[in-house]
């Protein structure tokens, strides 16, 4: 679980978060995250639980369910 809620983080998201391949459950709503959800996402096979709300994201990441 990476919990990063609530932090005022602001800009883009970094790709390479996305190179913690075992992550189960990342949070990150209530921070200032801006542009596009990295497409990255949507290769961590393991992931079950995503939580973006609260932010200023733009765009539709096609992939990000499989």
């Amino acid at each position: 679980m990476l919990g990063l809620s609530g932090n005022q983080f602001e800009g883009q998201i970094p790709p390479n978060i996305c190179k913690c391949i075992e992550l189960e459950a990342m949070t990150l709503s209530y921070n200032h995250f801006n542009g596009e959800i990295p497409s990255e996402i949507g290769s961590l096979s393991m992931l079950r639980e995503l939580y973006l709300g609260a932010n200023d994201f733009k765009g539709i990441c096609e992939n990000i369910s499989s």
